[in-house]
This record gives C-alpha cells, structure tokens and sequence, in this order.
C-alpha cells in the first residue's frame, strides 16, 4: 500500500503567508515529451472513441475496463458525497473552462 504524506492537515489560516503560497502552489509543466503525450492520447481519444479508451486503459492500467460509461446514479452518489465547497469549486473551474477564462 502506497502511504501518502500531507504536507499540512490543519486550516490554512494557521499557516503564514509564505508556508500557504507553498502548499498552494502549482507547477507548471513545460515538459515537451508530457504535452506531446498528452496531445497524442487526446487525439486518439477524440478520433477513435471509446476504442480508444478501452486500449489506453489496457496500455496504461494493464486491464480494460468492464464498461465505459459510469451509470447515472453512479454519478449523482459520487456528486453528493462532495463536500459543498469542493463541489462549488469544481463547477466554477468547468464553467471558466468552458469560457476559456484562466483562474
């Protein structure tokens, strides 16, 4: 079992300014073999559906999946057990994607 390590487990407003811009920061990729990666998979993914999907899954987690597609109840138990603010923060994130908007 892979143990993960936090780096802090109490509230933000317990840290200072420069231990929160720490464990808030993201890192860029600029790694031209990861986005040509990536650009590839998408490609794929885009002109070969779920073929595609079912071959990336076998190539990437060594077994195919048993279905594409996550049935709807699934889904909306998987979105109520969100908590309220990460769900707010997941949907503001889809609709500036959507606009093309950079948080």
């Amino acid at each position: 079992m892979t143990r993960l390590r936090l780096r802090h487990t109490g509230s933000l407003r317990d840290l200072d300014a420069q231990a929160r811009r720490e464990l808030l920061e993201r890192f860029a990729v600029d790694d031209v073999v990861v986005v040509l990666t990536v650009s590839s998979i998408l490609d794929t993914v885009r002109r070969d559906g779920d073929a595609a999907l079912i071959a990336l899954s076998r190539e990437f987690d060594a077994a195919p999946p048993a279905r594409i597609e996550v049935p709807r109840a699934e889904r909306q138990r998987a979105l109520d057990g969100l908590n309220a603010g990460l769900r707010a923060a997941m949907q503001r994130s889809i609709a500036a994607a959507a606009w093309g908007v950079d948080e």
